[in-house]
């Protein structure tokens, strides 16, 4: 007899540096399947885990990322089963925020925060709801969880609110530029 996916794998959801597990169940307890990811075949390795225990198939992926999303399939030759694998960003905390800061113009400005930890995609700084970016006075370093904007020449137009947005997680502060005396 053919053998059958009785229980097919489910569209997951997973948490960045987590692990994610796609199961089936097939209609034979001794059936073989073979893993695909797209159209590449998947073998055990530190990164897949593939188990078999009484009908049901299980793949582990470990420690997942962001190029880990995509649709895998378990094939049973007379059946198989897919699913679509999404990663989400770990969850982002502000570990140490913005302070109000204050400086005299043209001095440059240095605020920092801490998140808690290292952030994948970019965060976002703003002044006074404009988005600032490398370049021109602005410069943005990104040092693993330490998060820093530094401001050079500096001037009484740039008062303002200073905000910090790395996924979920936000911080502000209040920067005073002052001019010269």
């Amino acid at each position: 007899l053919p053998v059958k996916i009785v229980k097919p794998l489910r569209d997951k959801t997973a948490l960045e540096k987590h692990k994610v597990i796609l199961e089936c169940k097939v209609s034979k307890p001794h059936a073989n399947v073979c893993w695909y990811r797209g159209g590449e075949e998947l073998y055990a390795s530190s990164k897949y885990e593939i188990c078999s225990e009484d009908c049901y198939r299980q793949l582990v992926i470990h420690d997942v990322s962001f190029e880990d999303e995509a649709t895998y399939t378990c094939d049973a030759f007379d059946d198989c089963s897919s699913a679509k694998v999404l990663v989400e960003e770990q969850a982002i905390l502000i570990m140490k925020e913005l302070v109000d800061m204050e400086v005299t113009a043209p001095n440059a400005i240095q605020l920092e925060c801490e998140v808690s930890v290292p952030t994948i995609r970019a965060p976002q700084w703003s002044l006074n709801g404009q988005l600032l970016q490398n370049g021109d006075g602005v410069r943005i370093e990104n040092r693993g969880t330490i998060q820093r904007l530094i401001l050079s020449n500096t001037s009484p137009d740039m008062s303002g609110v200073v905000k910090f947005t790395a996924g979920k997680a936000r911080c502000s502060a209040k920067l005073t530029v002052k001019g010269k005396p």
